[in-house]
């Protein structure tokens, strides 16, 4: 039987890895550390295709959380810098919506 592991949550924030050597060390993400622009680009290509995004951040602050409703599919992300963030835009951009919206006639 497995012994219940502890995670790093908001409870957990408070303990050192010193008392809880379980816990990984995680460094805290913060939108303001995101250039507007790349959120801007991020809202653009996701809202002008018909679809909805949400900001959010993981519960231990190690990374961002971005979920992207189209219809029926939801795609979540945690990216922990800009640089996962701009692959992101990338993918949706270049892949995602590149396929699933028709052909200009």
């Amino acid at each position: 039987m497995n012994p219940k592991r502890e995670g790093n949550g908001k409870n957990n924030q408070g303990s050192s890895p010193k008392v809880r050597p379980n816990l990984r060390m995680v460094s805290s993400v913060s939108w303001r550390d995101i250039s507007p622009s790349l959120i801007a680009d991020l809202v653009r290509i996701t809202t002008s295709n018909g679809a909805a995004i949400m900001f959010g951040i993981t519960s231990d602050s190690g990374a961002f959380s971005i979920c992207i409703l189209d219809n029926a599919n939801k795609i979540k992300e945690y990216p922990r810098d800009d640089t996962e963030l701009l692959s992101i835009l990338t993918w949706l951009q270049d892949e995602y919506f590149a396929v699933s919206k028709p052909p200009a006639a």
